[in-house]
């Protein structure tokens, strides 16, 4: 069962419906809160501003609450594959996930750290100036556009980090900042990264 809710000006909340598997409210901006529905595998909650907590849900496994200021955390729920939290300005953290596949956590401006993800592939965290720190993962693709204060990377097949004038991948090797407002460091590493850089903006 699916549940949808797109521009309801009016809408408080959604009972708890058994059964429910996904959730999608769209610009709801007096929703006050998500129901713990047990078994729900999927909620996306967008630009529903007055929702202030994510409750723990068991067996969560996609996550996407873009465009909500007035959420702070994230939980940490157990098999959760999926987490779109773009432009959640006053996030503080994101949670270690072992499961975590997929992080995109642009424009999250009070983020300096990125942690930690083992199974983590694809991670975008562009647009946040205090971010400071991605710590060491595989990752397949990597995009950290415009992150003023990002001085480490870790290893990634694709990467696009334009304007990240303090970055630093490579700590023995420091080369001169490029024309795209980046200092690459050693081309050449063990690891083979491809670097893909280009001045568009990437969503």
């Amino acid at each position: 069962k699916k549940i949808q809710c797109i521009g309801c000006p009016n809408l408080l909340f959604i009972s708890r419906i058994k059964g429910l598997h996904t959730i999608f409210c769209y610009e709801c901006p007096k929703m006050l809160f998500i129901p713990n529905i047990k078994g729900l595998k999927t909620l996306r909650f967008i630009k529903c501003s007055k929702i202030k907590v994510i409750p723990h849900i068991e067996g969560l496994q996609e996550l996407y609450c873009s465009g909500n200021s007035g959420l702070t955390t994230i939980p940490k729920i157990k098999g959760l594959r999926v987490i779109n939290c773009h432009d959640c300005t006053n996030i503080l953290f994101i949670p270690k996930i072992k499961e975590l596949v997929f992080l995109m956590c642009n424009g999250c401006l009070k983020l300096t750290v990125i942690p930690q993800l083992d199974n983590l592939k694809h991670l975008e965290c562009s647009y946040n100036r205090k971010l400071i720190v991605i710590e060491q993962m595989k990752l397949t693709r990597l995009y950290c556009v415009s992150c003023p204060n990002l001085v480490n990377i870790p290893s990634a097949t694709v990467i696009n980090c334009t304007r990240c004038p303090r970055l630093l991948v490579n700590k023995n090797i420091v080369l001169d900042t490029d024309t795209f407002g980046c200092k690459w460091l050693d081309r050449n590493r063990e690891d083979n990264i491809k670097i893909v850089i280009t001045l568009q903006k990437y969503f």
